[in-house]
């Protein structure tokens, strides 16, 4: 991540961008990344989206995969189900 934010020209060099590692969930690392622009009135969202990209790429690079939550449907109870094998349809 610290060299994801190293490679925009925007972000500086010191004080230089640092990973943290905040918190540890059940299923997830929670991670931030902290850098320095000096031209702040040039935007933020487009550098943390630059640096964002960088990220992704980089990641991807290295074999890094970022799971997609899954999620389960279980149903206990159907009603019976009715199978009509002849011509005439039920009433309904």
């Amino acid at each position: 991540m610290v060299q994801s934010a190293q490679r925009p020209a925007r972000v500086l060099a010191d004080p230089a961008p640092r990973a943290l590692l905040l918190e540890f969930g059940e299923s997830f690392m929670l991670l931030e990344l902290r850098f320095w622009i000096r031209d702040v009135q040039n935007g933020i969202r487009n550098i943390s989206s630059d640096v964002r990209l960088e990220i992704w790429d980089l990641f991807r690079e290295h074999g890094v995969t970022i799971p997609m939550p899954q999620q389960g449907i279980h149903i206990n109870h159907l009603p019976p189900l009715t199978v009509n094998l002849g011509g005439s349809r039920p009433p309904g």
